[in-house]
């Protein structure tokens, strides 16, 4: 006889309940969805301005070594280091908005049956449900390490390169939830076909 599995057996995935009330509220979600927009809206503009001048901020994030570090900061000028030290605590509230919105949105998407019967894409998305958080606390490390050494002027290939590797597994982890994202939408959309088809017949 075959067991048919069972609902919580299926949902092998499970957030705490605490957590899933607020990753999935309407105030979080229109806090971290507006927050995400307006702050992304402001700092592609502060980079786009240093870029006029110079290097764009990616440049400074990934040079890992003292001599790209420098170059960029050469490329901005003095009003472009001060630019960016003066504006850089927008990039503090910055992540707790993405994360936020990243981590709600893989929290809904986990909810849905097409996703959380299919044990392998459940527990992709449930570590996508945290892994924003984690790079949102890398990149608080990275940009606490930019102000340490743009204002102490301590440009020590060590501390550029740990800085340097924050922003780069950072950038892995979003771009990485990213593409689960594409996954879990792709099979939702399968799914829906499916049954479309299933009932036409």
């Amino acid at each position: 006889m075959t067991k048919h599995p069972t609902n919580k057996s299926i949902r092998q995935y499970i957030l705490p309940p605490w957590l899933e009330t607020i990753l999935t509220s309407r105030i979080t979600l229109a806090f971290s969805f507006t927050g995400t927009v307006v702050l992304a809206y402001v700092l592609l503009g502060i980079d786009q301005k240093l870029s006029n001048d110079g290097m764009g901020v990616v440049y400074l994030q990934l040079s890992f070594t003292s001599f790209n570090f420098r170059g960029v900061l050469l490329s901005w000028g003095p009003d472009g280091i001060e630019l960016f030290l003066s504006t850089i605590w927008l990039d503090f509230i910055f992540p707790v908005a993405y994360s936020l919105l990243l981590s709600s949105t893989a929290t809904l998407l986990l909810r849905q049956r097409t996703i959380s019967e299919n044990p392998s894409l459940a527990g992709f998305m449930y570590a996508a449900c945290f892994a924003p958080f984690v790079a949102a606390a890398f990149d608080y490390v990275e940009n606490l390490l930019h102000i340490i050494i743009i204002s102490n002027r301590l440009f020590s290939d060590m501390i550029i390169a740990v800085a340097s590797a924050m922003a780069a597994v950072k950038f892995i982890l979003l771009i990485t939830v990213l593409v689960f994202f594409l996954f879990a939408t792709m099979s939702m959309i399968k799914g829906v076909i499916s049954v479309r088809n299933s009932t036409s017949i």
